[in-house]
C-alpha cells in the first residue's frame, strides 16, 4: 500500500510538472538574463512494476545564448525558483525532498536541506523561502462533491505542510501543518 501511495505522490507530481511544462520544458529567466530550462523525461515503460524511470534536468543558458552549466536531478524536479544569487530547486527522492540551493553563476550546489515530506511548491522572498509539500496521503474510497456523495470513485486526499527556510544557509526557521 506504500508503494501504490508513493507511486500516486510521484504521478501527480508529474502530471503537474507535464502540465506546467507544456511540452516537457519550461524556463526561468533571472534578471542576467540568464534561463534556467527544465526538462523532465518520463519513460513509462512499465511504470507500475518498477521499471519506468524519470528524471529532471536544469540547463543554465545566458543571455547570449552559451550554455553556462547543467544539474542533473534525482527522480523529479517538482519546482524551482530563485533567490537572490540562487537557483533554489525541490529535488524529489523516495524518501522526500532536497531542497537544493544552486549558485546562478556556475551551478555549483551552495546548500542542500532534506525534507521527509514531498515538495510541490517553492516560493523565496528576500528573508525566507517557502516550501509547501505534501507530509502524507490516504485514499479514501468514495468522495463528497458539493455536500452529495460522489459517484466517481476514489479519491486521494493529502495534508499539506509549509516549511520556511533561511535563504543563506538552508536551515530550517519553522514548519507548520495547517
Amino acid at each position: 500500500m506504500k508503494r501504490i501511495l508513493l507511486f500516486a505522490l510521484t504521478l501527480l507530481c508529474a502530471t503537474a510538472a507535464v502540465a506546467d511544462d507544456m511540452g516537457m520544458m519550461s524556463a526561468l529567466v533571472a534578471p542576467d538574463g540568464t534561463a534556467i530550462l527544465r526538462k523532465t523525461s518520463i519513460d513509462l515503460g512499465n511504470m507500475m512494476s518498477g521499471s519506468g524511470a524519470m528524471s529532471t534536468e536544469l540547463v543554465a543558458v545566458s543571455a547570449t545564448g552559451s550554455v553556462k552549466w547543467h544539474f542533473t536531478g534525482g527522480t523529479m524536479i517538482s519546482d524551482l525558483t530563485l533567490s537572490g544569487d540562487k537557483v533554489i530547486v525541490l529535488n524529489l527522492t523516495r524518501n522526500g525532498t532536497e531542497v537544493i540551493a544552486l549558485r546562478l553563476a556556475d551551478g555549483v550546489q551552495a546548500w542542500k536541506a532534506v525534507m521527509e515530506t514531498f515538495g510541490s511548491g517553492v516560493t523565496a522572498t528576500p528573508t525566507l523561502i517557502y516550501v509547501t509539500s505534501v507530509k502524507s496521503a490516504s485514499m479514501l474510497s468514495g468522495g463528497v462533491t458539493h455536500g452529495r456523495p460522489s459517484a466517481s470513485g476514489p479519491m486521494m486526499s493529502a495534508n499539506m505542510t509549509l516549511t520556511a527556510l533561511n535563504p543563506a544557509s538552508g536551515t530550517l526557521v519553522w514548519t507548520v501543518t495547517p
